[in-house]
């Protein structure tokens, strides 16, 4: 990450802390910034992605899984050109295929079991 931006911070907002049986668990809530090292002329200078990130601890407090978890939504929404051309095309394409398939699925229902209106 540190050859393709020129910082990476974070903005915290929650970290919870807690013990499920014998499983210790930190997770962190946050925004992190990528700043590209040039100016785009096309896009911003800044990519901010919110992450959740956990930590599990064993025993002895050493870290045995880390995980981050990200929306591929947010950061395609964040993107410059990608991020309009998905706000504008690409959820509303989506949408229209998926509501497609729910009246298929409906209708196929209806007349599997013979169910009227």
């Amino acid at each position: 990450m540190a050859t393709i931006f020129i910082s990476v911070t974070a903005e915290i907002y929650s970290i919870t802390d807690s013990v499920i049986g014998d499983r210790h668990i930190v997770s962190i809530d946050a925004f992190i910034k990528y700043r590209l090292p040039v100016k785009p002329v096309l896009f911003r200078q800044e990519i901010k992605l919110r992450t959740i990130t956990e930590f599990e601890f064993n025993e002895q407090k050493k870290i045995v899984r880390h995980e981050d978890i990200w929306s591929i939504k947010d950061l395609l929404e964040t993107l410059p050109l990608m991020g309009w051309v998905y706000s504008h095309f690409g959820r509303k394409s989506i949408g229209l295929v998926t509501n497609q398939i729910v009246e298929w699925v409906q209708e196929g229902t209806k007349s599997w079991f013979g169910y009227d209106d």
